[in-house]
């Protein structure tokens, strides 16, 4: 089964409103582009990979954010103990 996308505005046209497109009401004609439903998939397992990509990198900074703000409170709390018992 394709899905029929409107020229104008990208809308999803069923095969029951092949006349015109229900979100932005544009009569259809020359301007619709069948589109294979593989290829639709493919492009969205492309965005999909590429979003997990990112998402690994974003966390490997993270997990080096946090390890070295805890190297920091480390060095803060041995410092506060020594003034505690300085006192």
């Amino acid at each position: 089964m394709e899905t029929i996308r409107c020229g104008s505005c990208g809308g999803s046209i069923g095969e029951d409103e092949w006349d015109k497109c229900p979100l932005c009401g544009e009569s259809i004609n020359g301007d619709a582009d069948e589109i294979d439903e593989d290829e639709l998939l493919s492009d969205h397992l492309s965005a999909a990979e590429e979003e997990i990509e990112f998402l690994k990198q974003q966390n490997a900074r993270l997990h080096k954010r946090i390890a070295k703000l805890l190297e920091q409170n480390k060095g803060k709390k041995k410092a506060t103990r020594r003034k505690q018992r300085n006192h």
